[in-house]
């Protein structure tokens, strides 16, 4: 089993590097998962420039501390990390703050992982070697006029969309490796 991160001579973090892929993580009072996600993030085997951009969505448990500890972690490896939050008293909702990461990521492409959910190891390097990556303006997907308008905005900034989580071709290419896997949480 490979080590996380690049390892020496990676290219993950460099300024001279783009952001190839911003994983996209939106938290709400995430605290007995969080860390399992966000290993999962630190464990990838992508070598190229990848970031993780994570909003914290007024979270009231320990969630912002453990943002902070994976921080760190993950920037020791080459994984820069971008954190927003809402720091008012009352959350806005998940798809607010996956807007809000988002907006502050600086990848071409988009990985979404929800904060209660873990990913394989290979997951990136996988889906970036068999350019899986879609374009919405090729593949026929039915969209309401609002989720067009946001994927039309996305595309003009430059941002690719990466839906992992509903891509069945993906299993058939890659059987058991790009399993995404539901933390249980803590009672």
């Amino acid at each position: 089993m490979a080590g996380p991160g690049p390892g020496p001579g990676g290219t993950r973090g460099t300024p001279e590097t783009p952001v190839q892929v911003s994983v996209i993580v939106p938290v709400h009072n995430s605290e007995c998962w969080l860390d399992e996600c966000l290993k999962s993030v630190w464990e990838q085997d992508f070598e190229g420039a990848m970031e993780l951009s994570i909003f914290n969505d007024a979270s009231k448990d320990g969630s912002a501390e453990i943002i902070k500890k994976w921080k760190i972690r993950l920037e020791e490896v080459g994984i820069p990390v971008i954190i927003g939050s809402n720091d008012s008293s009352e959350p806005r909702g998940v798809g607010f703050a996956k807007n809000q990461a988002v907006i502050q990521s600086s990848g071409t492409y988009l990985c979404f992982l929800d904060s209660n959910f873990i990913i394989s190891q290979v997951l990136v390097s996988v889906l970036m070697i068999y350019d899986i990556f879609l374009d919405l303006d090729t593949e026929g997907f039915s969209l309401s006029m609002k989720q067009e308008l946001w994927f039309k905005d996305l595309k003009e900034k430059g941002k690719h969309i990466q839906l992992f989580l509903t891509l069945r071709k993906v299993d058939l290419l890659v059987t058991n490796l790009l399993t995404n896997v539901r933390v249980d949480c803590c009672s």
